[in-house]
Parts: C-alpha cells; sequence; structure tokens
C-alpha cells in the first residue's frame, strides 16, 4: 500500500467515526428529548435543524465521505487476492449503502415531508408522533451502525493489510541475508593484487639490504630490532680492525704487466 493510500485510509476511518457519532446523538437523545416537548415544539426545533444542517461542515463531510468510499471500496475490489482487501471493500460499501443510500430514501423524504407540513396542522402533529418519530429515529440508527461497521473493517483491513506488507518484507530480508554475508566474507578473505605487490616489493628490498637487515617476525618491537642492527655493525667492524680474524681472500692475484 502506497503511503497516498495509507494516510487516505486513516482519514477514512476517522471521518466515518465522527459521522457516526453525529447519528448517534441523535438516536441516543436528540430525538428522544423533541419528542417530549409539549405542543408542536418538536416539529419545530426539527425543521430547523433540517435546514440548518445544509449550511455547515457535517454536509460537506457527509458527501464526500460517499466519494471517498467509492475510492476505498475500489482499492478493496483491486486486492481482493488478500482477506484485508475484501474487508476493505465491506467498509466502503457499507457507509455507501448503510448511511449514505438509506439516507437518501428514507431519511431526506421525511424531512421534506415535515418540512412542508402546517404547525398548527393536527396533521402535522400526528405525522410527528406516529411516523416521523419512530420511522426516521429507526432509519437513523441503521446509519449509525453503518458508520461504526464502516469504521471498524477498514481499520482491521488497514492493520491486516499492513502486517501481511511487513512480514513479507521480512522474509526477503531474511533470504538475503545468507548472499550478503556470502559476499562480505568473500571479499575480506580474497587477496588483491595489491596486496601481492606490496608482498613482493618488501621481500625484494629485504633482499637488497642482505644481512644488514633483521628479518622482521610477528612479535618483535622496534627496540630488539634496533639491538640487532647494533650487534651486526659492531661485528663488522671488529672484523675490519683485525686482519688475523677476517677469512682469507677468495680473490685470485693477478700479475701485473
Amino acid at each position: 500500500m502506497s503511503p497516498f493510500f495509507f494516510i487516505l485510509m486513516q482519514f477514512a476511518i476517522l471521518a466515518y467515526a465522527l459521522v457516526g457519532g453525529v447519528f448517534l446523538a441523535f438516536s441516543d437523545f436528540i430525538m428522544r428529548s423533541l419528542s417530549l416537548t409539549g405542543g408542536v415544539g418538536g416539529v419545530e426545533a426539527m425543521q430547523v435543524i433540517n435546514r440548518e444542517v445544509f449550511r455547515w461542515v457535517f454536509m460537506a463531510l457527509f458527501l464526500g465521505m460517499a466519494a471517498l468510499s467509492l475510492v476505498v471500496a475500489g482499492y478493496g475490489a483491486v486486492n481482493l487476492t488478500h482477506p484485508s482487501g475484501a474487508l476493505i471493500l465491506l467498509a466502503g460499501l457499507a457507509y455507501l449503502i448503510g448511511c449514505f443510500a438509506v439516507t437518501v430514501f428514507f431519511n431526506v423524504p421525511m424531512n421534506e415531508a415535515l418540512d412542508s407540513m402546517d404547525l398548527t396542522s393536527e396533521a402535522t402533529r400526528a405525522y410527528w408522533t406516529g411516523t416521523y418519530l419512530p420511522r426516521w429515529t429507526f432509519w437513523n440508527s441503521v446509519r449509525t451502525l453503518a458508520c461504526c461497521a464502516a469504521a471498524a473493517l477498514l481499520l482491521v483491513g488497514l492493520l491486516w493489510s499492513t502486517q501481511s506488507q511487513l512480514r513479507v518484507a521480512q522474509a526477503q530480508a531474511h533470504l538475503q541475508r545468507p548472499a550478503q554475508e556470502a559476499a562480505g566474507s568473500g571479499l575480506r578473505t580474497r587477496p588483491g593484487k595489491g596486496d601481492d605487490e606490496m608482498g613482493q616489493a618488501s621481500a625484494s628490498v629485504s633482499a637488497q639490504k642482505g644481512g644488514l637487515q633483521p628479518q622482521i617476525g610477528p612479535g618483535v618491537s622496534p627496540s630488539e630490532i634496533a639491538w640487532g642492527r647494533r650487534v651486526r655493525v659492531q661485528s663488522a667492524l671488529g672484523a675490519a680492525a683485525d686482519p688475523a680474524s677476517s677469512p682469507p681472500s677468495t680473490v685470485s692475484s693477478v700479475p701485473v704487466m
């Protein structure tokens, strides 16, 4: 899932919950409070609510979520190969059918009928108590449940999809790790051309210096190297000062012509 769709799904979850909370308030206490008002006070209050609702943020959120639910349902339909896709598809359909369609085909017609009635008419009072209050509240409760179901389904689907993608990424990293370790160990143990050239140059320098250059082995300190050099130099000087101790020359005499 791309970051854009991930953020979009999170916003949809929040919006579903907000719309469902507004509907819950009407089913829980607002409609019951209006039914307890005397006379036509409840009818007048509901008429004002139905007019003012078109001017506030709720209507923009309500209509905007219908369009967003189409995107959510489409995304779920494309990803039906995974169970999370089915949950996301059901979330979008729950809002489109259970909330938006119910509002258009049931609640809005009753609101329009109530708005056109005369407050002083007995027919208005009969419609309010016998038809509007029970039926409107019932379908409003359906809208509330649909919004809650959409938010819950989308939340579970989003979490499921995220966890699945995380497990796939971890599995791929686990499969690539042995190859990376093998490549790294090969780079550490394989001698390079530069190492061979350095070794040959060091051997050549040691051969040119001859006996005055001690062979440095592992664990030999610089002080021990300097001491060995001094001993060799002193031995050479002593041999030069005492010809008797010098070995006979191997160079044959050449007669002078």
